[in-house]
């Protein structure tokens, strides 16, 4: 282990840095466009315009990224994010946080895919299973903690559009600083949708439904309590118990798909997931912050449990590509989740931001139950192997869980069937 920590640790420290700037800035600016009188409409879409950035630099970073290699795409990239954050404190205009919000997310998808297809490449069979379980935690850690430095300063300031952008510009340092050469890098070749959809209908499905429905969450998560009458620190601790959930309840989702077969789990899921979220009507709401921890681990457990259903249909062959595409239509389902459930705020008011949410998973749960009818469930002898996956990430996570077939299974442990 002394050894793993020794030649990947830059590159988990800047990806941990990376997402505590992340978790700070979305909740940072959600609040800060309520404080500034944006319509709930237009607060929506100029954070769903984040994921637009992200599809595009999904698409063009790779093509950087063999032009002019990992250092220079990684440096130009946090230089540039570090700018668009400073920019949303120092301007304050709906239409330019709208453009920098597109940027933003195209430096964003960069700084990942830099920093996941370098670690990919520092890892091996038998360390990988310890790199993945490091590099999910310190996700999850990153996006939690991120939360909490709400109450460093004012969000009427410009404070903490300046920590944000350190924290990202700290990011490089580790990168600079690491010993190993930069790595080569594989391009995933893209897998049309037609042909994931005849696959797995109901994978595709359940991936863009909770691209909504995280993307609706963690992007409007924080403006909803804010409109209910909580203070922006109290808001932020609401998105970190979504966090904290998608964290945590995966594990256990994995566990139950891997004995009682996936697609009833994916039902079952998506049923508790409909309850959990449909309670945001009924509690009080100081309860909502335990709605948040189930609502998070329920749809970031439907996440992972859709993309192993779609394995289940998949040659191993065909796991990354078919993968990296399911992580780009769970990036649409985030771009359009608060575009629509912000309209619905501002047309049936606050409350039917729960209404919204409930129904897309409810979706879900109904289209598993009519494709149980129409097609008999994978034997689970035959499943593939559960893998519980972050949603704030590029597709080039992908390649850091690929097995080499050619080599003896050491990495079972990659896996994290269990949890362990």
């Amino acid at each position: 282990m002394k050894t793993i920590l020794a030649t990947t640790w830059p590159l988990l420290i800047g990806i941990f840095l990376i997402m505590m700037g992340h978790g700070l800035q979305s909740t940072l600016l959600g609040l800060r466009a309520s404080a500034e009188g944006f319509s709930v409409t237009a607060t929506g879409f100029i954070m769903s315009l984040y994921f637009l950035g992200f599809l595009i630099g999904s698409w063009r970073i790779p093509k950087m990224i063999e032009g002019v290699g990992h250092i220079r795409v990684f440096t130009a990239m946090a230089s540039l994010a570090s700018v668009t954050i400073l920019m949303h404190g120092v301007f304050v205009d709906e239409w330019l946080w709208g453009l920098v919000r597109v940027v933003t997310g195209f430096t964003f998808a960069g700084l990942f895919i830099v920093t996941e297809s370098w670690l990919n490449d520092a890892t091996t069979n038998e360390t990988r299973g310890k790199i993945f379980a490091s590099y999910l935690m310190l996700i999850n850690l990153g996006l939690f903690s991120g939360q909490y430095f709400i109450g460093v300063a004012s969000i009427e300031t410009l404070g903490l559009f300046v920590l944000v952008s350190v924290l990202v510009s700290f990011a490089v340092t580790p990168i600079a600083l690491s010993r190993r050469p930069a790595p080569s890098f594989d391009v995933i070749e893209p897998f049309p949708l037609k042909r994931l959809l005849g696959i797995s209908p109901l994978g595709v499905i359940g991936i863009f439904a909770t691209g909504v429905c995280g993307g609706t969450f963690f992007m409007i998560g924080a403006v909803v309590m804010v409109n209910l009458g909580f203070a922006p620190d109290k808001a932020a601790h609401f998105v970190a118990a979504y966090v904290l959930g998608s964290a945590i309840l995966p594990f256990f989702a994995g566990l139950l798909s891997d004995k009682l077969g996936r697609r009833r789990v994916i039902i079952g899921n998506a049923t508790l997931g409909t309850i959990a979220v449909a309670c945001g009507f009924f509690v009080d709401p100081k309860y909502l912050y335990i709605i948040s921890f189930f609502s998070g681990g329920l749809i970031v457990s439907l996440y992972g449990l859709c993309i192993a259903y779609m394995n289940d249909h998949l040659e191993p062959q065909q796991f990354v590509s078919a993968s990296a595409a399911m992580i780009l239509i769970n990036a649409f389902g985030a771009f359009f989740g608060p575009v629509i459930s912000t309209i619905l705020m501002q047309m049936f008011g606050t409350q039917s931001f729960f209404a919204f949410l409930a129904g897309v998973m409810m979706s879900v749960s109904i289209f598993g139950l009519y494709r149980s009818f129409q097609t008999k469930a994978i034997p689970i002898e035959e499943q593939a192997d559960f893998m519980p996956m972050p949603q704030n990430t590029a597709a080039t996570v992908i390649q850091i869980v690929e097995e080499d077939p050619n080599e003896e299974d050491e990495a079972e442990e990659f896996i994290i069937r269990s949890g362990t």
